[in-house]
């Protein structure tokens, strides 16, 4: 069987819904358009996630060319311009885990917004345009010492830890078997949050993958994708229940981390496009 693009998406908002692309898309080495763009953070500064507020999966962004579109249950629609910068454009620091970014203030209508629907106070920030975030340079050490250099560049917006998380339909087929038998209903793909679902790789194939060709496409995988209790998370219902996690830690379990998916940079060029149907070719280690 061949393995071809099933799916594709992004993240706009840091943790908050995703935005599914019905056809195809451009991307570069920073990751699918307005991916992880912005990020919600609480009174100290922290970065928020659905961790700690499982309502923010319902919260759904839908970025256009000239703002991004915020909608909830029972809000009415806000339209925030990026036309427009925000005051001063200040730039506010902000770490993701150990590493430093910056980002600027959306203002206080967004600050509302998104307080009210959450239920604590909160702001909106922006990746700012002087915010330069790169890969774990150990990593991208790592990868180019057994295989080959990386030429592209890789500034980031808001992501865990690296610009591309690759998931297969094969994998959570199995997973879900592990699911079904602890008495649980099957999970969906949308609870790990992919940017590029693969159909057609054997399951759990994509641990031995160094990387993965698409048309002249070439990205660099570089890490499994650790898992916390997020994809506990409905993504419909922001419900929080026992499954996947349950079922990872019985059958995914590496030492004290679980893994699904993949995570990987875009090697080379630097700028493409994706198809959903689009043929890859993977390049195992």
């Amino acid at each position: 069987m061949n393995t071809v693009i099933a799916g594709l998406h992004s993240y706009p908002i840091k943790s908050c819904g995703a935005f599914d692309y019905s056809d195809s898309c451009e991307l570069s080495s920073a990751g699918l358009p307005f991916d992880r763009e912005w990020v919600l953070v609480d009174d100290r500064g922290t970065f928020m996630t659905q961790r700690k507020w499982p309502r923010m999966a319902l919260i759904s962004p839908q970025p256009t060319l000239s703002g991004l579109w915020l909608r909830a249950p029972d809000q009415e629609d806000l339209f925030l311009s990026t036309q427009t910068s925000t005051a001063q454009d200040i730039q506010v620091s902000v770490n993701i885990w150990s590493s430093a970014c910056l980002g600027r203030d959306e203002g206080e209508v967004a600050a509302r917004w998104l307080s009210t629907f959450l239920g604590v106070s909160c702001r909106l920030l922006r990746r700012h345009t002087y915010g330069v975030r790169h890969p774990d340079p150990d990593l991208l050490h790592r990868w180019q010492s057994r295989h080959r250099r990386i030429d592209a560049e890789h500034n980031f917006g808001f992501a865990d830890s690296l610009p591309f998380l690759f998931t297969n339909e094969a994998s959570l087929t199995q997973l879900n078997q592990h699911v079904l038998a602890e008495g649980d209903a099957a999970v969906e793909m949308a609870r790990f949050r992919p940017n590029i679902v693969l159909s057609g790789l054997p399951a759990y194939a994509e641990d031995q993958l160094r990387g993965l060709y698409v048309g002249e496409q070439y990205f660099a995988v570089l890490k499994p994708c650790t898992r916390c209790p997020l994809p506990n998370v409905n993504q419909a219902t922001a419900q929080v229940g026992r499954q996947p996690l349950r079922a990872l830690m019985t059958t995914r379990g590496f030492g004290s981390q679980m893994h699904f998916g993949v995570q990987a940079v875009l090697a080379s060029p630097a700028r493409a496009r994706l198809t959903l149907g689009d043929s890859v070719r993977p390049d195992f280690a």
